[in-house]
């Protein structure tokens, strides 16, 4: 996305609508979509939203995003009145990659900027235009920041459930199930966070244990292949040849320098 100002990523934005939602327990509302982005923190009782066949609850200190078009029904859950305050935008800089649907408001940041534009939502004052699209600017840039925040997160997540079930074979359902993720959703992020799909990874560090066993110990490919996740010692072979261009009776012997 282009750098417009002082906002990197954000480009041009228009404020629409910024209010507050106080509903009873037993309100929803049916599918519906907006002409534009909406951004919602919760602040009271939990809210829940189905779309594109998942369903999301945000809790108190959680947020909500909608983007233009997007089909999405909602509902109190929990049986505890609802109180949130949202906001509706225009914005030619939205990227659908940058933006995930829910995620929590750390730091408590989006929920100050949001109530303080809602508080002069109808504030009228020379620049008060700007003033609001200024606000709006800062609320995005904290919810992309939050977003990378999150996604840094993703990795090491993934990460540290390969290291620690490393000695046993796993699928793409399950590392997807262990970050709470869809399979194709999972595949889409991960690939643009790390230029290579979980399961790529996985093998990755899978190999990068075989070659540590290797140089640091007297053991065996035949040991060492269950201890990484691999079928057998054959198939850890070519996975060194392939993955390191070195098959390992050339490694041990390239580091004690025989």
């Amino acid at each position: 996305m282009k750098e417009r100002g002082r906002h990197r990523g954000i480009g041009a934005c228009e404020l629409v609508v910024a209010d507050r939602l106080r509903v009873p327990a037993s309100w929803s509302i049916g599918p519906h979509r907006h002409g534009f982005h909406e951004l919602v923190v919760v602040e009271r009782g939990r809210q829940a939203v189905v779309a594109r066949g998942r369903t999301l609850v945000a809790q108190p200190g959680e947020v909500l995003f909608y983007p233009r078009g997007l089909v999405h029904r909602e509902w109190v859950d929990g049986g505890t009145a609802l109180e949130s305050v949202y906001v509706g935008f225009h914005w030619a800089g939205y990227s659908a990659a940058g933006m995930p649907e829910h995620l929590s408001d750390t730091g408590g940041r989006l929920q100050a900027i949001l109530t303080w534009l809602y508080g002069e939502r109808e504030a009228y004052f020379p620049g008060a235009l700007a003033f609001r699209r200024d606000m709006l600017r800062a609320l995005l840039s904290e919810y992309l920041r939050l977003a990378r925040q999150r996604e840094d997160a993703l990795v090491d997540r993934v990460r540290a459930y390969v290291r620690a079930h490393l000695d046993r074979p796993f699928t793409l359902d399950e590392l997807a199930g262990a970050v709470g993720m869809s399979k194709y959703y999972f595949i889409r992020r991960y690939r643009a966070l790390t230029g290579m799909t979980p399961m790529q990874d996985a093998r990755r560090i899978r190999l990068e244990a075989a070659r540590q066993l290797l140089l640091s110990t007297d053991l065996p490919l035949k040991a060492i292949a269950p201890r990484v996740g691999v079928a057998d010692e054959y198939y850890l072979s070519r996975l060194l040849r392939k993955g390191l261009g070195v098959g390992a009776r050339e490694l041990r012997q390239r580091s004690r320098g025989a």
